[in-house]
């Protein structure tokens, strides 16, 4: 597939507990984590914590405390280490719970190029092997094709979700996830975090 574009719009790191209890989250460590100061909301089941200066988010629900940022021109250069930042600055925050899982999500737009012909098309052709004996069967036509696939190898699980938007732009999801008890330290999550991206523009790239 011959990508155009492959923008980012949001990244996300998710950290996952085996048990999470608001009241053994410190507010106050939160407040310190970054130098631009947080506004935090204490909602009946969520607990938001939000950086409006960053356009930066941290939800913490359930069991999962979510690290948000948009992906802006004038942070682009320094976003990884903000969110590396926040991991082990909410990861420290929490007195009471074990983590067991962290991952990486990315969501943005892709655009093919113009003698491409359509995104679905394209799509068809690289996933639907069996497209004609499908529509054969059902006596139609695929007119839409959304990719989604998750594989898993020793070191992590990845989840990938491809959307057609127009005739040649495409949403995308990307998941990396980590079964482990241990948090990287601060320069291992944000180099882990580019290259796992890096190899997912690689293999977009390849399609």
């Amino acid at each position: 597939m011959k990508v155009k574009s492959l923008d980012i719009q949001r990244i996300n790191i998710t950290l996952v507990f085996e048990e999470l209890d608001r009241d053994f989250i410190s507010r106050d460590f939160i407040r310190n984590i970054l130098t631009n100061k947080p506004i935090i909301h204490e909602l009946p089941d969520v607990l938001l914590i939000v950086y409006p200066d960053i356009h930066a988010q941290a939800v913490i629900e359930g069991k999962r405390i979510s690290l948000n940022i948009q992906y802006k021109n004038e942070i682009a250069s320094n976003i990884y280490q903000t969110l590396s930042i926040l991991a082990c600055g909410f990861k420290d925050a929490v007195t009471k719970g074990n983590l067991i899982a962290y991952g990486y999500n990315y969501d943005g737009i892709g655009e093919i190029e113009e003698d491409m012909g359509s995104v679905s098309l394209m799509f068809k052709e690289k996933f639907l092997k069996e497209q004609k004996q499908l529509e054969d069967y059902f006596g139609g036509e695929i007119f839409l094709m959304s990719p989604k696939f998750s594989l898993r190898n020793r070191e992590c699980e990845i989840h990938v979700e491809f959307q057609p938007i127009s005739e040649s732009s495409f949403s995308y999801h990307l998941n990396v996830h980590f079964n482990t008890t241990q948090l990287p330290n601060f320069q291992a999550i944000s180099d882990i975090g580019i290259s796992k991206f890096e190899f997912f523009k690689g293999f977009v790239a390849r399609m």
